[in-house]
Protein backbone atom coordinates (compact mmCIF):
# COMPACT_ATOMS: atom_id res chain seq x y z
CA UNK A 1 0.00 0.00 0.00
CA UNK A 2 1.13 3.55 -0.68
CA UNK A 3 0.93 6.38 1.85
CA UNK A 4 1.04 9.99 0.72
CA UNK A 5 3.82 11.78 2.62
CA UNK A 6 4.18 15.02 0.73
CA UNK A 7 3.81 16.97 -2.50
CA UNK A 8 6.76 18.87 -3.97
CA UNK A 9 7.15 21.21 -6.91
CA UNK A 10 9.91 20.19 -9.31
CA UNK A 11 11.26 23.18 -11.21
CA UNK A 12 12.98 21.00 -13.82
CA UNK A 13 9.79 19.58 -15.32
CA UNK A 14 7.51 22.30 -13.88
CA UNK A 15 5.28 19.74 -12.21
CA UNK A 16 4.06 18.84 -8.75
CA UNK A 17 5.44 15.49 -7.60
CA UNK A 18 3.52 13.24 -5.21
CA UNK A 19 5.84 11.58 -2.70
CA UNK A 20 4.49 8.23 -1.49
CA UNK A 21 5.87 5.68 0.95
CA UNK A 22 5.52 2.07 -0.22
CA UNK A 23 5.13 0.02 2.95
CA UNK A 24 5.99 -3.23 1.12
CA UNK A 25 9.29 -2.16 -0.41
CA UNK A 26 9.92 0.44 2.36
CA UNK A 27 10.95 2.88 -0.34
CA UNK A 28 9.82 6.25 -1.65
CA UNK A 29 7.69 6.34 -4.81
CA UNK A 30 7.77 9.63 -6.71
CA UNK A 31 4.75 10.18 -9.02
CA UNK A 32 4.76 13.32 -11.22
CA UNK A 33 1.50 15.20 -11.69
CA UNK A 34 -0.77 13.55 -14.25
CA UNK A 35 -3.62 16.12 -14.17
CA UNK A 36 -1.83 19.03 -15.94
CA UNK A 37 -2.36 21.15 -12.84
CA UNK A 38 -0.62 24.54 -12.92
CA UNK A 39 -0.10 27.42 -10.47
CA UNK A 40 -2.69 30.21 -10.62
CA UNK A 41 -4.34 33.12 -8.87
CA UNK A 42 -7.86 34.53 -8.99
CA UNK A 43 -8.90 38.12 -9.63
CA UNK A 44 -12.19 40.02 -9.72
CA UNK A 45 -11.12 41.75 -12.95
CA UNK A 46 -12.70 40.36 -16.11
CA UNK A 47 -10.46 39.09 -18.92
CA UNK A 48 -11.27 42.21 -20.96
CA UNK A 49 -10.29 44.47 -18.05
CA UNK A 50 -7.01 42.61 -17.61
CA UNK A 51 -6.19 42.90 -21.32
CA UNK A 52 -7.05 46.62 -21.35
CA UNK A 53 -5.70 47.80 -17.95
CA UNK A 54 -2.96 45.29 -17.14
CA UNK A 55 -1.10 44.37 -20.34
CA UNK A 56 1.94 43.43 -18.22
CA UNK A 57 0.02 40.34 -17.06
CA UNK A 58 -0.10 38.94 -20.59
CA UNK A 59 3.51 40.00 -21.26
CA UNK A 60 4.77 38.33 -18.08
CA UNK A 61 7.27 35.57 -18.87
CA UNK A 62 5.39 33.20 -16.55
CA UNK A 63 1.90 33.89 -17.93
CA UNK A 64 0.10 30.93 -19.51
CA UNK A 65 -3.60 31.67 -20.05
CA UNK A 66 -6.84 33.19 -18.67
CA UNK A 67 -10.15 31.53 -17.99
CA UNK A 68 -13.38 32.49 -16.25
CA UNK A 69 -14.34 30.28 -13.30
CA UNK A 70 -17.17 30.19 -10.77
CA UNK A 71 -16.30 30.45 -7.08
CA UNK A 72 -18.34 30.54 -3.88
CA UNK A 73 -18.19 33.84 -1.95
CA UNK A 74 -18.65 32.62 1.63
CA UNK A 75 -18.82 36.13 3.12
CA UNK A 76 -21.83 37.05 1.00
CA UNK A 77 -23.23 33.51 0.55
CA UNK A 78 -23.29 33.63 -3.24
CA UNK A 79 -21.59 32.26 -6.33
CA UNK A 80 -19.52 34.72 -8.36
CA UNK A 81 -17.49 34.72 -11.58
CA UNK A 82 -13.74 35.34 -11.30
CA UNK A 83 -10.84 35.27 -13.72
CA UNK A 84 -8.29 32.54 -13.20
CA UNK A 85 -4.80 33.56 -14.30
CA UNK A 86 -2.75 30.44 -14.89
CA UNK A 87 1.04 30.62 -14.67
CA UNK A 88 3.90 28.43 -15.81
CA UNK A 89 5.54 28.27 -12.37
CA UNK A 90 4.76 29.20 -8.73
CA UNK A 91 7.23 32.11 -8.55
CA UNK A 92 5.41 33.84 -11.41
CA UNK A 93 2.27 33.87 -9.24
CA UNK A 94 4.10 35.33 -6.25
CA UNK A 95 7.47 35.38 -4.56
CA UNK A 96 9.53 36.92 -7.35
CA UNK A 97 10.03 40.52 -8.38
CA UNK A 98 7.09 41.89 -10.39
CA UNK A 99 5.08 38.71 -9.96
CA UNK A 100 1.50 38.50 -11.21
CA UNK A 101 0.10 39.16 -7.73
CA UNK A 102 2.21 42.34 -7.53
CA UNK A 103 0.86 43.57 -10.86
CA UNK A 104 -2.72 42.95 -9.61
CA UNK A 105 -2.05 44.16 -6.06
CA UNK A 106 -5.28 44.39 -4.07
CA UNK A 107 -7.15 42.31 -6.64
CA UNK A 108 -5.41 38.94 -6.35
CA UNK A 109 -6.87 36.01 -4.42
CA UNK A 110 -5.33 32.62 -3.57
CA UNK A 111 -2.00 34.16 -4.58
CA UNK A 112 -0.15 33.55 -1.30
CA UNK A 113 -1.00 29.88 -0.89
CA UNK A 114 2.04 27.62 -1.24
CA UNK A 115 1.74 25.72 -4.48
CA UNK A 116 1.93 22.24 -2.93
CA UNK A 117 -0.93 23.17 -0.57
CA UNK A 118 -2.91 24.46 -3.53
CA UNK A 119 -2.26 21.23 -5.43
CA UNK A 120 -3.27 19.02 -2.49
CA UNK A 121 -6.54 20.91 -1.96
CA UNK A 122 -7.52 21.11 -5.65
CA UNK A 123 -6.96 17.38 -6.14
CA UNK A 124 -8.63 16.30 -2.90
CA UNK A 125 -5.49 14.58 -1.61
CA UNK A 126 -5.05 13.69 2.07
CA UNK A 127 -1.45 13.36 3.30
CA UNK A 128 -0.90 10.31 5.47
CA UNK A 129 -3.79 8.35 3.99
CA UNK A 130 -3.42 5.07 2.02
CA UNK A 131 -3.60 4.92 -1.77
CA UNK A 132 -3.26 2.31 -4.49
CA UNK A 133 -2.03 2.70 -8.05
CA UNK A 134 -4.48 2.19 -10.91
CA UNK A 135 -3.09 2.70 -14.44
CA UNK A 136 -0.27 4.70 -12.87
CA UNK A 137 -2.64 7.00 -10.98
CA UNK A 138 -3.04 7.02 -7.16
CA UNK A 139 -6.56 6.10 -6.01
CA UNK A 140 -7.63 6.53 -2.35
CA UNK A 141 -8.10 3.29 -0.42
CA UNK A 142 -11.40 3.37 1.44
CA UNK A 143 -11.03 2.90 5.18
CA UNK A 144 -13.68 0.69 6.73
CA UNK A 145 -15.15 1.82 10.04
CA UNK A 146 -16.27 -0.78 12.53
CA UNK A 147 -20.06 -1.15 13.04
CA UNK A 148 -19.56 -0.02 16.65
CA UNK A 149 -17.81 3.18 15.54
CA UNK A 150 -20.52 3.92 12.97
CA UNK A 151 -23.24 3.41 15.55
CA UNK A 152 -21.58 5.74 18.05
CA UNK A 153 -21.12 8.52 15.48
CA UNK A 154 -24.67 8.31 14.09
CA UNK A 155 -26.07 8.33 17.63
CA UNK A 156 -24.22 11.57 18.39
CA UNK A 157 -24.96 13.38 15.11
CA UNK A 158 -28.67 13.16 14.34
CA UNK A 159 -28.59 15.23 11.15
CA UNK A 160 -27.77 13.00 8.17
CA UNK A 161 -25.38 15.43 6.44
CA UNK A 162 -23.50 16.11 9.67
CA UNK A 163 -23.27 12.40 10.45
CA UNK A 164 -21.83 11.68 7.00
CA UNK A 165 -19.24 14.41 7.50
CA UNK A 166 -18.28 12.98 10.90
CA UNK A 167 -17.95 9.49 9.44
CA UNK A 168 -15.51 10.79 6.82
CA UNK A 169 -13.44 12.51 9.49
CA UNK A 170 -13.43 9.35 11.61
CA UNK A 171 -11.75 7.48 8.74
CA UNK A 172 -8.70 9.72 9.14
CA UNK A 173 -8.27 8.44 12.70
CA UNK A 174 -9.02 4.82 11.87
CA UNK A 175 -6.69 4.54 8.87
CA UNK A 176 -3.79 2.08 9.25
CA UNK A 177 -0.46 3.60 10.27
CA UNK A 178 2.55 2.47 8.21
CA UNK A 179 5.78 1.38 9.85
CA UNK A 180 8.06 3.98 8.34
CA UNK A 181 11.69 3.04 7.80
CA UNK A 182 13.46 6.03 9.32
CA UNK A 183 16.72 7.36 10.70
CA UNK A 184 17.54 10.22 13.09
CA UNK A 185 20.72 12.19 12.42
CA UNK A 186 22.59 14.85 14.40
CA UNK A 187 25.87 16.55 13.54
CA UNK A 188 28.60 18.21 15.59
CA UNK A 189 30.90 20.87 14.16
CA UNK A 190 34.32 22.02 15.31
CA UNK A 191 34.31 25.71 16.14
CA UNK A 192 35.84 28.38 18.32
CA UNK A 193 34.68 28.68 21.93
CA UNK A 194 31.32 30.44 22.33
CA UNK A 195 30.88 30.66 18.55
CA UNK A 196 27.91 29.06 16.80
CA UNK A 197 29.03 28.03 13.29
CA UNK A 198 27.21 29.67 10.40
CA UNK A 199 25.60 26.95 8.22
CA UNK A 200 25.70 29.22 5.16
CA UNK A 201 29.48 29.57 5.43
CA UNK A 202 30.20 26.04 6.75
CA UNK A 203 33.75 27.13 7.54
CA UNK A 204 34.53 24.49 10.18
CA UNK A 205 34.88 20.70 9.84
CA UNK A 206 32.06 18.31 10.65
CA UNK A 207 33.65 16.25 13.42
CA UNK A 208 30.81 13.89 14.32
CA UNK A 209 27.56 12.50 12.92
CA UNK A 210 25.40 10.37 15.18
CA UNK A 211 22.57 8.22 13.80
CA UNK A 212 19.81 5.97 15.14
CA UNK A 213 17.48 4.05 12.84
CA UNK A 214 14.26 2.07 13.07
CA UNK A 215 15.92 -1.05 11.69
CA UNK A 216 18.72 -1.30 14.24
CA UNK A 217 21.48 0.88 12.82
CA UNK A 218 22.96 3.12 15.47
CA UNK A 219 26.34 4.67 15.82
CA UNK A 220 28.62 7.67 15.46
CA UNK A 221 30.91 8.73 12.64
CA UNK A 222 33.92 10.53 14.14
CA UNK A 223 36.61 12.57 12.41
CA UNK A 224 40.04 11.57 13.70
CA UNK A 225 41.77 14.80 14.72
CA UNK A 226 44.78 13.52 16.67
CA UNK A 227 47.54 11.02 16.07
CA UNK A 228 46.43 8.99 19.06
CA UNK A 229 42.74 8.44 19.59
CA UNK A 230 41.24 6.69 22.57
CA UNK A 231 39.17 3.65 21.89
CA UNK A 232 35.54 4.60 22.40
CA UNK A 233 32.75 2.13 23.03
CA UNK A 234 29.05 2.75 23.30
CA UNK A 235 26.50 0.10 24.15
CA UNK A 236 24.69 -1.13 21.01
CA UNK A 237 26.34 1.60 18.89
CA UNK A 238 29.07 1.35 16.28
CA UNK A 239 31.87 3.93 16.41
CA UNK A 240 33.59 4.59 13.09
CA UNK A 241 36.66 6.83 12.76
CA UNK A 242 37.54 8.68 9.56
CA UNK A 243 40.89 10.11 8.60
CA UNK A 244 39.26 12.33 6.00
CA UNK A 245 36.20 14.60 6.50
CA UNK A 246 35.09 14.10 2.91
CA UNK A 247 34.84 10.33 3.48
CA UNK A 248 32.81 10.97 6.63
CA UNK A 249 30.33 13.06 4.64
CA UNK A 250 30.14 10.42 1.89
CA UNK A 251 29.07 7.79 4.45
CA UNK A 252 26.57 10.24 5.96
CA UNK A 253 25.05 10.85 2.53
CA UNK A 254 24.73 7.09 2.01
CA UNK A 255 22.62 6.94 5.19
CA UNK A 256 20.43 9.82 4.01
CA UNK A 257 19.81 8.12 0.66
CA UNK A 258 19.00 4.78 2.28
CA UNK A 259 16.09 5.91 4.46
CA UNK A 260 12.69 7.20 3.28
CA UNK A 261 12.39 9.39 6.38
CA UNK A 262 15.29 11.39 7.84
CA UNK A 263 14.65 13.01 11.24
CA UNK A 264 16.58 15.91 12.74
CA UNK A 265 16.17 18.54 15.44
CA UNK A 266 16.63 22.00 13.91
CA UNK A 267 17.90 20.31 10.77
CA UNK A 268 16.12 22.81 8.50
CA UNK A 269 18.25 25.66 9.79
CA UNK A 270 21.48 23.96 10.82
CA UNK A 271 22.31 20.28 10.16
CA UNK A 272 21.12 20.01 6.57
CA UNK A 273 22.29 23.40 5.24
CA UNK A 274 25.62 22.90 7.02
CA UNK A 275 26.14 19.47 5.46
CA UNK A 276 25.11 20.85 2.06
CA UNK A 277 27.42 23.87 2.14
CA UNK A 278 30.29 22.01 3.79
CA UNK A 279 30.16 19.36 1.08
CA UNK A 280 30.37 22.06 -1.62
CA UNK A 281 33.41 23.55 0.13
CA UNK A 282 35.06 20.13 0.13
CA UNK A 283 34.56 19.70 -3.61
CA UNK A 284 31.38 17.63 -3.86
CA UNK A 285 29.28 18.19 -6.96
CA UNK A 286 25.66 19.19 -6.29
CA UNK A 287 24.36 15.92 -7.72
CA UNK A 288 26.48 14.04 -5.16
CA UNK A 289 24.73 15.77 -2.25
CA UNK A 290 21.32 14.23 -1.32
CA UNK A 291 20.12 17.52 0.14
CA UNK A 292 18.15 20.35 -1.46
CA UNK A 293 18.65 23.71 0.20
CA UNK A 294 18.89 27.40 -0.60
CA UNK A 295 18.67 30.54 1.58
CA UNK A 296 15.19 31.18 0.13
CA UNK A 297 13.81 27.80 1.21
CA UNK A 298 11.85 27.51 4.46
CA UNK A 299 12.92 23.90 4.88
CA UNK A 300 15.73 21.63 3.79
CA UNK A 301 14.82 18.58 1.69
CA UNK A 302 16.52 15.23 1.34
CA UNK A 303 16.71 13.07 -1.77
CA UNK A 304 14.91 10.80 -2.41
CA UNK A 305 13.08 10.77 0.94
CA UNK A 306 11.39 13.15 3.34
CA UNK A 307 13.11 15.32 5.96
CA UNK A 308 11.28 15.87 9.24
CA UNK A 309 12.57 18.63 11.53
CA UNK A 310 11.19 17.88 15.00
CA UNK A 311 12.18 21.31 16.27
CA UNK A 312 9.28 22.78 14.32
CA UNK A 313 6.93 20.13 15.66
CA UNK A 314 7.82 20.60 19.32
CA UNK A 315 7.78 24.40 19.11
CA UNK A 316 4.28 24.31 17.62
CA UNK A 317 2.01 25.75 20.31
CA UNK A 318 -0.72 23.25 19.58
CA UNK A 319 1.71 20.47 20.59
CA UNK A 320 2.45 22.02 24.00
CA UNK A 321 -0.15 20.17 26.02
Amino acid sequence: MLYLLSVRYNGKDRKAHLIFYDDLSQKIKDIPDYTNHKPYLLTDYSPDEIIEKFPDVLKHKGFDYLEVVERYDALNDRWILMTKIVALDPLSVGGSRRSLRDILKGHAWEAKIKYHHNYIYDNGLIPGMPYRLENGKPIPVDVELSPDMREKITSIYKEKDLAQEALQWAKLFEAPIPKLKRIAIDIEVESLVDLVPNPKEAAYPVIAVSYYSSDGKRGVYLLKRREETKKITLKDAEITFFEDEKELLKKTFELIREYPLVITFNGDHFDMPYLYNRALRLGFREEEIPIEWSPRMEEARVIPGIHLDLYKFFTNRSMRV
